[in-house]
């Protein structure tokens, strides 16, 4: 099993410096777990995710704070277009490269669901597969009604404080730019042309009482990727972050997902 040790990690993903840590050793020719983690959330919002997930797996795991989160450098406004298809895209192929990983299994959480998904997608040479915990690909109506919840928490400042802890002088551009990114219409369409490319297994898992929503992510996914690389679960209980109140069960299946993906990827 591999060891539970902690390095902290700079590295430099699309031009900017990340904030990352990895638990155990990158092995080449073995995979490495790597964590996607949500929209507006860091590495410490995992919550001991990957911690569990690695004494379950014995895989070493890196996780990593995208442009603007964290402790990585600031967010410059206005993002790009295509902002997520460069973060799934070069940026992570960026991190491969400079954390030394040849292999990988992508977990992603929320917008590192998205991110996991395109990712199989994008480098099918370096990616056996992803464990996609409620993954936002769509804007569908509970979406926006969720995205309204955290504008009105936001101007309040609740949300503001909550996220500042994390965040630091990030904050701000980091919550302009995850609205921003919400109105681009066109991304849908992008993203299921995008899963209609994965050729490697991917397993997705939903909560039943997901405040975002979950029907309209799960329709994309099941209209775009092949039934033969797919796997889908809604877990009874489940929010929108149900490693937040279920890490067990999150880990659970999450390392069963992992060992799914090594038995059909030939990934020892």
């Amino acid at each position: 099993m591999t060891r539970l040790q902690a390095e902290e990690l700079s590295l430099v993903a699309g031009g900017h410096r990340l904030n990352a840590r990895l638990l155990g050793e990158v092995m080449p020719g073995q995979p490495t777990l790597v964590f996607l983690h949500g929209g507006l959330d860091c590495i410490a919002m995992w919550r001991g995710l990957p911690e569990a997930v690695v004494a379950a797996t014995g895989l070493a795991a890196l996780s990593y704070e995208r442009w603007g989160h964290g402790g990585s450098d600031r967010l410059t406004l206005p993002k790009h277009p295509d902002h997520r298809l460069n973060e799934a895209g070069p940026s992570l192929g960026d991190v491969f490269a400079g954390a030394g990983i040849d292999r990988a299994i992508l977990i992603g959480h929320s917008y590192g669901g998205c991110l996991a998904l395109l990712g199989t997608a994008l480098h099918p040479q370096a990616v056996c597969g992803a464990v996609a915990i409620a993954p936002q690909l769509v804007m569908h109506e509970a979406a926006r009604e969720g995205l309204q919840r955290a504008i009105a928490a936001w101007q309040s400042g609740k949300l503001r404080d909550s996220l500042a802890k994390y965040h630091g002088s990030n904050t701000e551009a980091l919550f302009e730019g995850w609205i921003a990114e919400t109105q681009d219409a066109a991304m849908e369409a992008r993203y299921e042309a995008l899963l209609g490319d994965i050729n490697r297994p991917v397993r997705v898992l939903v909560g039943a009482r997901d405040e975002y929503g979950y029907r309209p992510n799960l329709d994309m996914i099941e209209r775009a990727v092949d039934p033969q690389w797919r796997s889908i679960e809604v877990v009874a209980g489940w929010r929108h972050h149900p490693h937040w109140h279920d890490l067990d069960g999150v880990a659970a299946r999450v390392a069963t997902g992992v060992a799914e993906i090594r038995a059909a990827s030939g990934a020892d």
